[in-house]
């Protein structure tokens, strides 16, 4: 992979990460609240949430590429 595209994707992460922590956070939902709404563990959204895990393939028309 480019070094450039590697960034793109790893900053498009953690920014993804970033849009649902701030949308948990407003609705004033814990990490365990939302995990168990989704059907996951904490563990799996607080690594979302930290940019660390990926959520779903990412394309290129993600990237307006």
């Amino acid at each position: 992979m480019k070094e450039r595209e590697i960034f793109r994707k790893e900053a498009y992460v953690y920014y993804m990460g970033q849009l649902i922590s701030d949308a948990r956070r407003s609705e004033k939902m814990t990490q365990s609240e939302l995990a168990e709404r989704v059907g996951t563990n904490k563990t799996y959204i607080s690594r979302i949430e930290k940019g660390i895990k990926v959520i779903f393939p990412l394309r290129e028309h993600h990237f307006g590429v």
